[in-house]
């Protein structure tokens, strides 16, 4: 898999940083297990080697309203779900490699 998954737009397996229909195809033929995981590396969001669902409407919703929009970010104390929510950094960037928000 990519180097980090917050950098990676799911389902944008050529890495032109858009999703395209052929690209989600071969997401449902991965997770039908009719094509290898290799086939689109940026399919498999959590790296588990599995393609699922909530992957494949993720690369839906990228193909539709494009790759990496800025997370939100959550107050100071509350935890976040790293995938969708982030903490804010100090800058007040979202960072999400913090669980819970310190800031």
């Amino acid at each position: 898999m990519h180097a980090d998954a917050h950098d990676v737009c799911v389902g944008d397996c050529n890495d032109d940083g858009s999703v395209t229909v052929d690209e989600i195809l071969s997401m449902v033929n991965m997770a039908l297990g009719d094509s290898p995981i290799a086939a689109c590396q940026a399919g498999d969001a959590n790296g588990d080697g599995h393609n699922t669902v909530d992957e494949i409407l993720t690369a839906v919703n990228n193909a539709l309203n494009g790759c990496f929009s800025q997370p939100a970010c959550v107050p100071v104390g509350q935890f976040c779900d790293n995938f969708s929510v982030f903490c804010c950094s100090g800058t007040g960037a979202c960072d999400p490699s913090i669980d819970v928000c310190a800031f």
